[in-house]
């Protein structure tokens, strides 16, 4: 699957990077930025966390409509500042609370949860209205079976990350709208392309219970 997925989003590339690059720098500069600064102005530690969780939100969105062929503006990035803001917020507080409460057991439970959360910030850019803990509900059940070709997918790009590093940052321009475009792909192959519209029942009508067995796939 990772193959196919790398080549989907080579080919939507392909002529269209300017948009993807742009936003993806502009991810990167802003996050950075703010965490940089949140080491030396202890309040600014406060604004990481009112800034990453939309800004993550908007970056799933913006690649998700890209896959979609659906020519997403720069301001795309931008929208869950207007349409989702709070939950946002709360879906990255709640993420990272959960994966660093799974790691407190081993690593490895922790990535598996992180793996499972990782399609939270795509149903929330798709449906704005979503509570956070509806959007990881939602992500845990998309993820079962396909945690493994997720991961896969991330290994996959191993070589890539390495190509970056050994030039010092500059193919990153390229590799990081890469890797988030293919993301967006494994998104749209997990859910058929469609429009994920969950309702607040989600969280009562699991396809399974969240037993170890399930915890795994």
């Amino acid at each position: 699957m990772s193959r196919e997925l790398r080549e989907r989003a080579w080919s939507k590339l392909s002529g269209n990077w300017g948009g993807p690059i742009a936003v993806s720098l502009v991810f990167g500069l802003i996050i950075g930025l703010v965490n940089g600064l949140s080491q030396y102005v202890p309040f600014i530690g406060l604004a990481s966390i009112v800034v990453s969780g939309p800004l993550a939100v908007g970056l799933a969105g913006y690649f998700l409509s890209f896959a979609k062929s659906e020519n997403p503006v720069f301001d795309r990035l931008f929208d869950p500042f207007k349409n989702s803001f709070g939950n946002s917020i709360v879906l990255s507080l709640l993420t990272t609370i959960f994966v660093l409460l799974w790691m407190l057991l081993l690593i490895i439970p922790g990535l598996i949860k992180a793996i499972a959360y990782s399609m939270a910030p795509y149903l929330l850019s798709e449906n704005p209205n979503m509570s956070p803990t509806e959007a990881l509900d939602e992500s845990q059940r998309l993820m079962n079976g396909h945690k493994m070709d997720f991961f896969v997918l991330g290994l996959s790009f191993l070589g890539w990350i390495l190509l970056g590093l050994i030039t010092l940052g500059i193919a990153f321009i390229w590799v990081s709208p890469y890797i988030s475009a293919a993301q967006a792909e494994f998104y749209l192959e997990i859910t058929g392309g469609n429009n994920r519209v969950v309702d607040a029942e989600v969280s009562e009508n699991k396809s399974e219970e969240d037993t170890f067995e399930s915890f795994l796939k």
